[in-house]
């Protein structure tokens, strides 16, 4: 698969013909790891030392404190990029490609595909290509084989739609790992433990791990665990995995802060798979649906897998950008004279029909209506691609100081928890309209379900039995039908969800902020504003303000978590409500059973007020986030006023922790990615380890990450401005990164000063990040905000950054290179 990544060289040869540069570009290797992954490396050692040095101090307050930052500070914080996509698309080509792999994920076997997910991340630890297996329990293929088995006595029905019994690929899964001789077998024996003597993990609910030196040799030893091969009589051991971790060494940065997570279809039968797939759509920031060019708008699966899976990345996710890939583009049958411009012609068409068919797509766009960009189209191929404090103390006002910040820290929980309570009365309004409208539609519901028009009775008891057996969720499990998929409780759900969609979305968008979040940004002590008056106690009153924009910033994480688990409230109650109903359901047997069935619900559905019970669920979830955002706040920022005033003089950190600091001070400074001191120093924005002398003994400033990205690594995998994959890009390091460093921030800033002020287009965005680190005030951004033309705005601003120093031009270069990294490049 070829992914054009902008500068090439003038022509390449490929099997159709030349292609331009527009098309291709030639290989590159991930080669070995750059002296910035070497230098985080000894970051990470001398950390541990840190570490080991605090566990074998005497516990105290501080000493608690620290370690508990320790813990906080070595979470990662990676941003998840679902790849779905059909059969046969290529979609582990595309991965492989971007990383800079070429036979890392199995891909290309006719007859073959992947079965399970598969995460790649980065190996941080050594140079192995790593995999690690989970599967899932002996009860569970126990479960899912008796229910073959059980599948096999059923009644057969007249309905064609039905596919529950004599199932093929039923049969398929227990020949794909017990190989023709399962076929005659009964539960006990495919149970035995000697059918699995090759993989003793699975018994001993153990991961299966390889560690191999080469990415071939690795897709070697997993391919019988990821891949589903009719062609090939070998044991094939996928239906009993969960899901496949691999990690990937030496890894570029793209790695390091992102994973790219294979996954198929629309979910699973087995119930842990199904829930490890949901959550990990759910946590997806960016979501590609990959086709093959050729069949990009016409081919269903790929438009099914979006509609069948956008409410759990959308307003139930945290998804920000919807990409369309279409691969394949250097496929075309023509003489070699006319093929590159038959391959440009034919990526342009496609892309606008692709673009025109998603504009179609209702259900899909009422979950971003009103993001702008949010739905880009892409042509790739990669057949000719192969890549690239201690404290002071001071009694004389410190009692005085410590009242004013917890007068502050009451007046704001208040208010925050005054907001929050506004958007619970709206919630509460809508979901009463939506609660009405259920009741009154609820029959209408349920017989589309499971009375539809056109369907005969016979042939759609097993549907109905299955779906009541399932807790309402029934799954076809033949692929062909897999977009038939029959969920009751989203159903029943449907007109409470829809009353909220449009409030939901604005409460909770995935693209920017909103109220909520704005409510928890704005959140604020002032700390720093009391230094003035009580400059002894600056380094404190500075930690304290790191310590709350840290921890804001982990409250943002949280709620972009809650807020999927509150968005599917509605459903999970309405599926718990109605667990009993089709328990009993299900038992019903012999003639008109159907019917009974039928009732059964009908009647559950009209004594059992299962909408008031969600509405009132849902409004039980909101005030618990209010009330973990209010807890959060009080008892972490009241923690934090202890340890940083209210610490005693005999908490002393040990000499050697200055030279330690040191060491890490000498390394960032070199690094090519951000300067250290606009990570590192005791500034408000900052991650600090400060030293200090007072009264002949050492202190230690030591506080934590304040930024949810530290690195300020965003994923830059698509280019929207050239509509081609970018592979294994991220922000920094970049040849640009490399140049601003040589040149640095303050000398790139002066010698392009008129480029940036006539070029740059995102001021508003890159004044917020200026604001939000404290690099310019309020009054400053109300001018910037006031100008009449981009020009006007960006001149203010320059004028203010470099008034501020190195400091404000080292991170307005970070904000540069996160919001205009392709004028960065160019400059």
């Amino acid at each position: 698969m070829m992914v054009n990544m902008g500068s090439l060289p003038k022509t390449t040869k490929s099997g159709v013909g030349e292609i331009d540069n527009d098309l291709c570009q030639p290989s590159t290797s991930m080669g070995p790891p750059s002296p910035d992954c070497k230098r985080k490396t000894e970051v990470k050692k001398i950390m541990e030392s840190l570490r080991s040095k605090l566990q074998k101090m005497t516990s105290t307050k501080l000493t608690d404190f620290l370690r508990d930052k320790f813990e906080t500070l070595e979470k990662d914080k990676k941003k998840i990029v679902g790849v779905f996509g059909k059969t046969g698309a290529g979609k582990s080509s595309l991965i492989n490609t971007i990383l800079g792999e070429t036979k890392l994920l199995p891909s290309g076997n006719q007859g073959a595909c992947t079965s399970v997910m598969i995460q790649v991340e980065a190996n941080m630890t050594n140079d192995k290509y790593i995999a690690e297996i989970e599967f899932i329990t002996v009860q569970e293929w126990e479960d899912e084989l008796s229910s073959i088995f059980m599948a096999r006595t059923c009644e057969l029905g007249d309905d064609e739609d039905m596919d529950d019994s004599n199932d093929d690929e039923d049969e398929d899964i227990i020949t794909a790992f017990y190989g023709n001789v399962g076929r005659g077998k009964n539960l006990e024996e495919l149970m035995d433990k000697r059918c699995f003597s090759n993989i003793p993990e699975f018994r001993s609910a153990l991961k299966k791990c390889f560690l191999c030196d080469t990415a071939e040799e690795l897709s070697e030893n997993i391919c019988c665990f990821t891949r589903s091969d009719t062609q090939n009589d070998e044991p094939q051991y996928w239906p009993l995995v969960k899901c496949i971790t691999v990690k990937v060494p030496n890894s570029n940065d793209l790695l390091e802060h992102v994973v790219l997570v294979d996954l198929p279809g629309n979910g699973d039968c087995n119930k842990s798979r199904d829930e490890m797939w949901k959550k990990s759509v759910g946590d997806c920031s960016a979501v590609w649906i990959v086709s093959d060019i050729s069949r990009a708008t016409s081919e269903k699966e790929c438009w099914e897998i979006l509609n069948s899976t956008v409410s759990l990345f959308g307003n139930g996710g945290e998804c920000q950008s919807l990409s369309f890939i279409c691969t394949k583009t250097d496929v075309i049958q023509m003489n070699q004279k006319d093929s590159h411009t038959r391959i440009l012609t034919r990526n342009k068409t496609t892309k606008k029909k692709v673009r025109d068919k998603f504009q179609k797509q209702k259900e899909v766009k009422k979950h971003f209506s009103g993001v702008k960009d949010f739905f880009k189209v892409f042509t790739v191929s990669s057949k000719e691609y192969r890549m690239r404090k201690h404290l002071e103390k001071e009694e004389t006002d410190s009692k005085e100081l410590c009242q004013i910040l917890e007068k502050k820290l009451k007046d704001n929980l208040k208010s925050i928890g005054d907001s929050m309570d506004e958007s619970w009365e709206v919630f509460d309004r809508c979901l009463s309209q939506g609660v009405q409208q259920s009741e009154d539609s609820h029959e209408e519901l349920i017989n589309k379900r499971i009375s539809p028009r056109g369907k005969k009775h016979g042939g759609y008891h097993q549907l109905v039995k299955s779906l009541c057996k399932h807790d309402g969720i029934y799954k076809p499990k033949r692929k062909k039908n897999r977009g038939k998929k029959i969920n009751l409780n989203e159903s029943l759900a449907s007109c409470m969800r829809s009353s909220i969609d449009e409030e939901f979305k604005y409460f909770f968008p995935n693209d920017k902020w909103g109220p909520i979040r704005e409510q928890i940004e704005n959140f604020t002590l002032e700390a720093t504003s009391l230094i003035r008056d009580h400059p002894i106690w600056s380094l404190h009153l500075r930690f304290l303000e790191t310590e709350e924009r840290e921890l804001k910033a982990e409250l943002i994480c949280e709620l972009r978590k809650k807020k999927k688990e509150i968005y599917f409230t509605l459903t999970k109650s309405i599926m718990d409500s109605m667990h009993s109903c089709y328990k009993r359901a299900s038992l019903h047997t012999g003639k008109d059973s159907l019917k009974r069935m039928k009732d059964e619900i009908h009647q559950h559905v009209n004594n059992v007020n299962i909408f008031r019970k969600a509405k009132d669920d849902m409004l039980v979830r909101l005030t618990e986030l209010k009330n973990f955002i209010v807890m959060q706040l009080q008892s972490k920022l009241e923690r934090s006023i202890e340890i940083s005033l209210k610490t005693s003089d005999s908490l002393f950190l040990p000499d050697d922790v200055t030279e330690d600091y040191n060491k890490i001070k000498k390394l960032m400074d070199c690094s090519s990615t951000v300067p250290f001191t606009s990570m590192l120093d005791p500034q408000p924005t900052t991650t600090a380890f400060q030293s200090m002398s007072g009264n002949g003994k050492k202190h230690v400033q030591i506080t934590a990450p304040i930024d949810p990205d530290p690195l300020n690594l965003q994923p830059a995998l698509l280019d929207s401005e050239s509509n081609d994959l970018r592979g294994s890009e991220c922000l920094v390091p970049t040849d640009a990164g490399t140049e601003l460093n040589q040149l640095s921030d303050v000398a790139f800033v002066k010698k392009n000063r008129n480029a940036l002020i006539q070029r740059v287009k995102m001021v508003d965005a890159i004044a917020d990040y200026l604001l939000l680190h404290d690099m310019i005030q309020d009054e400053k951004y109300e001018k910037i905000s006031k100008g009449s033309t981009n020009q006007e705005q960006m001149r203010i601003l320059i004028g203010a950054v470099q008034a501020g120093g190195r400091m404000s031009t080292s991170a307005f270069c970070v904000a540069l290179r996160k919001h205009e990294l392709r004028l960065v490049e160019d400059l």
